[in-house]
């Protein structure tokens, strides 16, 4: 009997060990992931989508030689956009706001992508801005990131910016692209033998419009304005950069293994050219919502050529990318769907789906909302709908809400159904005492009395002016506490005095900011860098301490007086001294 044991165990041991060997050689041959995302970066920022002003070769070439999605849709905000690129749900079904408030990003209990493949013995990294959340358990390495190098807030200026590495504070020299681009090359060099998961998520061109001289001369010598040669400049670094990574991938001889997605977060925030689509950043319309959108895998047998026939979305990144790696997953678990079948040469019919939006900016109504199909689009500001062809009439410019009266009708029912299902949280509330230090945004706050949407929500860090307002964030506190205030504050361009009030239950602390105590106005580069460059400088004062009692209550901000300018508060931070 004994050697029987013995002969089971060594035959158990033997299939284990075999087990290993083979897992080993599967995992050398599974395909690697490379993810980039740009910022406020439009539709037609790009050469392969008719702008002929505008230089990106490297982005041009990879959309001759992949899969090009000309109809592929994202949130109108970055926040929500990444949630749902991350986990393949729309955020508002993932317990979250659809919005850039406190509870922005995706649930912590959601599973995302890195996590999938964690399981499956992936590296995972992610590069550059961080719009998931800044409390709780929503921090990239909490995210299912192994590394992280990045920040997971605004930065005042594009250049040597202090970032996060692994939750340690790394002060960077350089242009913020090229320093996210050096990290993403060393760590895809560091990890060239096992597969990995590498999520660039660029911060241009998103304000502040800044650019190395010599891509914003390159653009200003054509004649175009300020603003238009800054952003095209940040976006032929972007392409100046990606190519750097795609060469890497090239030498290593990763490239044909290798599943690379290149697409931005929303529309352009700045109004230039977009391939004549109407709205931009924070707008539920085609320019507000449409990506470049880029998917290349060699190996994968993908057809090379522009998609036209589908519309795709950023919920259904994660189950695509899920079945190009053959790792098997329940379709209900996901809102979006796998889009391999049609990007094979075998297509089969699309199907005949709905693709949501939903923006709530705070509890005071007037929410956002579209639905599109495979050739309309509904958009809704509550009850006011306007209807489009987006097949006849693209660029809408024509509300046929009288001619579609029926189709609209079935829309709005079909949006209703699916937003009554949703997981809409409107109490939410950041966890004061979940850690010492809790950093609450500004641009993630609630109005008490207004809703913020279309053109003042875009890149909004002014909601301080708050004579006839105020904004608060919803706070559990888990104990009583006493805590410091510390309040970061945009740099003031004219002398002003500006009072506030922060309160929470019956605890109060009053606070000036003046600018005579801001000195002199910093440089954040050299010369040649920032005369060509919208610089938004930043900083952090001690505004008094507070008692926070334990319970969930508000925690609000108002100017005491009506002034003609304020001084900028971008952000309020609370450091624990001492548990009462």
């Amino acid at each position: 009997m004994k050697k029987i044991h013995l002969y089971i165990i060594g035959l158990i041991f033997f299939a284990t060990l075999m087990l290993f060997f083979s897992l080993d050689n599967i995992k050398g041959a599974k395909p690697n992931i490379l993810i980039v995302l740009t910022d406020d970066m439009g539709y037609g920022d790009v050469g392969f989508n008719g702008n002929q002003m505008i230089q990106t070769p490297t982005l041009d070439s990879l959309a001759k030689n992949g899969v090009v999605i000309d109809r592929f849709y994202v949130s109108p905000l970055g926040s929500q956009s990444l949630a749902s690129l991350l986990t393949g749900k729309y955020q508002i079904d993932s317990d979250g706001l659809l919005t850039a408030q406190q509870n922005q990003g995706e649930s912590s209990n959601e599973q995302n992508i890195a996590e999938w493949l964690k399981n499956f013995g992936y590296q995972t990294a992610y590069f550059g801005k961080w719009q998931n959340g800044l409390n709780k358990n929503k921090n990239p390495r909490e995210q299912g990131f192994d590394y992280f190098f990045g920040f997971k807030d605004r930065t005042s200026s594009h250049f040597d910016v202090k970032l996060e590495y692994n939750g340690i504070p790394a002060q960077s020299k350089g242009y913020i692209t090229d320093v996210l681009t050096d990290s993403t090359l060393a760590f895809i060099q560091r990890n060239k033998k096992q597969p990995f998961l590498t999520f660039v998520a660029y911060s241009t061109p998103h304000e502040p419009y800044q650019v190395p001289d010599f891509y914003y001369q390159k653009y200003k010598a054509l004649s175009l304005d300020h603003h238009t040669s800054t952003i095209y400049g940040m976006c032929e670094n972007i392409d100046f950069n990606f190519n750097r990574i795609i060469h890497l991938l090239e030498h290593l001889d990763l490239v044909e293994n290798t599943i690379v997605v290149f697409l931005s977060d929303n529309g352009p925030a700045y109004l230039r050219y977009n391939a004549g689509l109407k709205g931009r950043k924070a707008e539920v319309n085609e320019g507000g919502m449409r990506s470049p959108f880029i998917l290349s895998f060699p190996k994968g047998n993908l057809t090379n050529q522009v998609v036209y026939t589908i519309s795709a979305a950023h919920v259904d990144l994660a189950p695509t990318l899920l079945h190009l790696l053959k790792i098997p997953f329940r379709e209900e678990l996901f809102d979006g769907i796998s889009l391999v079948p049609w990007l094979k040469e075998n297509k089969k019919e699309f199907p005949n789906r709905y693709l949501y939006e939903y923006i709530q900016n705070n509890t005071a109504g007037n929410n956002w909302g579209a639905v599109r199909s495979d050739s309309f689009l509904l958009v809704i500001n509550n009850q006011n709908q306007q209807f489009y062809n987006i097949i006849s009439d693209k660029y809408q410019r024509k509300n046929a809400i009288n001619s579609y009266q029926e189709e609209a009708n079935r829309l709005f029912e079909n949006y209703n159904q699916w937003l009554s299902k949703a997981h809409i949280n409107n109490t939410n509330s950041d966890t004061i005492n979940h850690s010492t230090r809790v950093k609450l945004a500004v641009d993630e706050a609630f109005w008490k009395l207004r809703m913020i949407s279309g053109e003042e929500l875009k890149n909004n860090a002014a909601k301080t002016n708050l004579s006839d307002d105020s904004i608060y964030w919803e706070l559990t506190i888990q104990n009583d506490g006493n805590y410091e205030v510390l309040v970061m504050c945009n740099w003031p361009t004219n002398p002003v005095v500006s009072n506030y009030e922060l309160s929470m239950g019956k605890d109060t602390l009053c606070f000036t900011l003046q600018s005579e105590d801001f000195s002199e106005y910093p440089n954040s580069a050299n010369g040649e860098i920032t005369r060509n460059t919208d610089s938004i400088n930043r900083k952090v004062f001690k505004a008094g301490q507070l008692n926070l009692k334990k319970g969930i209550n508000d925690l609000v901000l108002k100017m005491e007086r009506d002034t003609a300018s304020t001084i900028e508060i971008v952000a309020v931070e609370l450091n624990l001294i001492s548990v009462n």
